[in-house]
């Protein structure tokens, strides 16, 4: 089974590992965040059983600054396994379209014994009756809603045993990127399909239908993509993954990249990932959404690094592509 599965790695990607340590440097960008990060009203609904090692259940709770009345409340998925978590894992979705990605990621680790937290998004992230400062207001509001949904999740002692990682899947991986390097609770972090320079990657995925709409907008109002470009790199500098890389240990952070991703391009991940220190990276030969085909291979890369950072004590047992 073993020599099957690294045959497979061997089709889907590659492990890239990390050179000799080099110090975290934290700024003051690090505390930058003013929001009181205690929230109240959290309110927990059991759900259907989805499997019978973990419980469901819905964990509202007042949003911090919506921006738009659907954005009034943050919203998250909790697995709980029913026997003693090994950890607790953050989980942070794709910009549009159903759930199906983060969830497949919470429940196969929820299954393999973490506790998972799968965070709603933010709706109208990428507003066309709005401009890029709105962008990152929102992405600034959707990280303090996270880090106050993990604060919560710590005081109600859901970790188990175990630490804390996050994960962020696109979109949600430069909401990850800012969680891992502001809230100290986070031990490790699995960045998917993400980078860093975040106008040259909206420009990139106008393909989207949020942000073309967006981008459109922009352009109805007379502005030419010099213009546009000028304005997100002024707007949008403060949330952008390249100003928190070297806020995040390498050591415990995996990277995933596509290497023909149209969306994300993998030159963005590149720049991400020398800004950080060259951390462990796992590429897969596939685009960014033909990335689902090698899904079980990126799987047992996430679990394998969530269990070496999260819950050492089982890593010489654990068998990380099986």
């Amino acid at each position: 089974m073993r020599r099957a599965s690294l045959l497979l790695l061997a089709v889907a990607g590659c492990f890239h590992q990390a050179g000799s340590r080099a110090p975290v440097e934290r700024s003051a960008v690090v505390d930058r965040f003013g929001a009181p990060l205690r929230a109240t009203a959290f309110v927990r609904t059991n759900v259907a059983q989805e499997d019978v090692t973990y419980a469901t259940s819905r964990v509202t709770f007042p949003a911090y600054r919506p921006a738009i009345p659907k954005n009034a409340t943050s919203a998250m998925t909790l697995r709980v396994p029913v026997s003693m978590p090994r950890g607790l894992v953050v989980v942070l979705p794709i910009l549009g379209g159903d759930y199906g990605p983060s969830d497949t990621f919470a429940r196969a680790l929820a299954e393999a014994g973490f506790t998972t937290l799968r965070f709603d998004r933010r709706d109208k992230i990428f507003d066309p009756d709005k401009d890029f400062r709105h962008v990152a207001r929102t992405i600034d509001a959707g990280v303090v809603d996270v880090r106050r949904g993990l604060r919560w999740a710590v005081e109600q002692r859901l970790a188990g045993r175990g630490r804390i990682g996050v994960l962020g899947i696109s979109m949600g991986s430069f909401v990850g990127t800012i969680v891992a390097a502001t809230e100290p609770r986070v031990d490790a972090a699995v960045l998917a399909l993400g980078g860093g320079g975040l106008p040259d990657i909206l420009f990139s995925a106008q393909s989207e239908e949020e942000i073309g709409a967006l981008f459109a907008a922009l352009r109805a109002r007379g502005l030419d993509d010099a213009a546009i470009h000028a304005a997100a790199a002024r707007d949008l500098e403060r949330v952008d993954p390249l100003r928190f890389a070297r806020a995040l240990d390498r050591d415990s952070t995996l990277l995933v990249h596509a290497r023909f991703d149209g969306v994300v391009p993998f030159s963005a991940g590149q720049r991400f990932r020398a800004a950080m220190g060259r951390p462990r990276r796992f590429v897969t030969l596939t685009g960014h959404y033909s990335a689902v085909f090698v899904l079980p291979s990126i799987l047992s890369a996430v679990e394998a690094h969530f269990t070496e950072q999260l819950d050492p004590d089982v890593t010489d047992s654990f068998e990380p592509f099986h």
